[in-house]
């Protein structure tokens, strides 16, 4: 009984010892990488203009729901892959492991084909035939335009 109070103080007094140690590089990557979103800007600002960074500036809040949803599939496997290694089960750790890295395909690529597909239904709604990509023109006019118009 006295040995398990006393690996209970050690492990109590070591969770804090490295939080401390690892905080300041984890306040160093923060600050890096809010650096780099605003020096990627400068220059992209400079060579793109204003219009087109006002346009961007308009997609960062989906963005930042994208990096809401990658987050919480992230840290909620990292919990779930923890809790099961902690009790030895490791067909259980696989298993959630894998339904991560489906779910993050599958939405990988859902998001890419609504990505690729939305600024030709735009296009095509506002009656600009000649502004849909190349890959998607076909050979006459008429089947330019979806049936949202």
């Amino acid at each position: 009984m006295e040995k398990q109070k006393q690996d209970a103080r050690g492990h109590s007094e070591i969770i804090p010892r490295l939080y401390m140690k690892l905080l300041p590089i984890q306040i160093a990557l923060v600050i890096i990488g809010g650096l780099n979103g605003i020096i990627d800007n400068a220059f992209a600002s400079n060579l793109l203009g204003a219009d087109a960074m006002a346009v961007t500036g308009l997609f960062d809040p989906v963005i930042n729901l994208l990096n809401a949803v990658n987050a919480l599939l992230f840290t909620g496997a990292q919990v779930l892959c923890g809790k099961y290694l902690g009790k030895h089960m490791t067909e259980r750790t696989g298993s959630i492991f894998s339904l991560d890295v489906a779910s993050i395909l599958f939405l990988s690529l859902a998001l890419s084909v609504t990505c690729e597909l939305i600024p030709i239904i735009i296009t095509a709604c506002s009656g600009k035939a000649s502004c849909v990509p190349w890959r998607w023109r076909t050979a006459s006019p008429s089947h330019a335009c979806s049936p949202c118009c």
